[in-house]
């Protein structure tokens, strides 16, 4: 056993390949943000796509499947908390190519083997040590070799995080910016992510601008967008993005901040125009 793995068990189906690594990798990134509370998180591709916090597994299952139910088909799911058999049940009649969590009820597992192949893994080392086993980003290019450091904080600094505008979020908005958060620490670049109640509405990854970005974010997670969290990767905020958000109704945009100091105050005040909430967190989620 190479302890300085994550240690994994899989417990049903064929050992996994480079593409169920790479999505074991994703879920792994998201549930270590959230071990020790109940946490369901769709991936696709490597890229994660619907994230939802409940109080118990079959909770939060239900509320992430809701983000996004056309593409859970066929995608990879992960688990912060043990799977039961009622989520067993619902996972078992349609196709999943892996599930991965602590746990498995030995009911769940006689579920979810029963004429599927779905690979079933088991996260042995505790995910509450997830972020000890990866210190940095190594690309191989033909140009050289590429090490950047990982976004490993698990809360925002008190001292960088602030409140840009004179509209001021509620409680239950700055619980859904940081949630929304820590899931974008692992999107790609320019990215926009809506989110609202521990779950997110939608998500639009690598994306050519932000703007065109917060527009099909908004646009898909409809009138669910209404007071709202939307996250915008590190990127400057447009106006267009503000009016876009308004249209949107959403409540409150979260993003690193940094701008020039006048255009800064002129969004801050068109924000407040449309009493939008702007939090700042000083803290870039990628490098140069």
């Amino acid at each position: 056993m190479n302890e300085e793995l994550f240690q994994y068990e899989v417990i049903n189906g064929e050992e996994l390949g480079a593409r169920g690594l790479c999505d074991l990798h994703a879920i792994g990134n998201v549930l270590s943000e959230f071990f020790d509370v109940p946490t369901c998180a769709f991936v696709k591709n490597g890229y994660v796509f619907a994230v939802a916090l409940g109080k118990d597994s079959n909770d939060a299952y239900l509320k992430a499947f809701d983000c996004d139910p056309v593409s859970s088909f066929s995608a990879c799911v992960g688990f912060s908390s043990t799977v039961d058999a009622e989520t067993a049940k619902h996972l078992q009649s349609y196709a999943i190519p892996m599930i991965a969590a602590p746990d498995f009820e030995d009911t769940a597992v006689d579920i979810l083997t029963q004429g599927t192949e779905t690979i079933l893994v088991k996260l042995v080392s505790p995910l509450k040590s997830y972020k000890s086993f990866e210190q940095e980003k190594v690309l191989h290019t033909p140009f050289g070799e590429i090490c950047q450091g990982i976004n490993n904080k698990l809360e925002l600094n008190k001292n960088t995080f602030k409140i840009a505008t004179k509209t001021k979020p509620t409680t239950e908005q700055i619980e859904d910016a940081i949630f929304a958060w820590k899931i974008s620490k692992y999107l790609a670049p320019v990215s926009v992510l809506a989110a609202k109640d521990f779950k997110t509405l939608s998500i639009f990854q690598a994306q050519p601008n932000s703007q065109g970005a917060v527009e099909h974010t908004l646009n898909f997670a409809c009138d669910s967008s209404k007071n709202a969290v939307l996250h915008i990767s590190d990127d400057v905020l447009t106006e267009g993005i503000i009016h876009a958000a308004a249209q949107g109704r959403i409540g409150l945009i979260i993003y690193s901040g940094g701008d020039a100091d006048f255009r800064e105050l002129k969004i801050n005040n068109l924000a407040d125009k449309y009493n939008i909430a702007i939090l700042t967190t000083g803290i870039k989620q990628y490098g140069n």
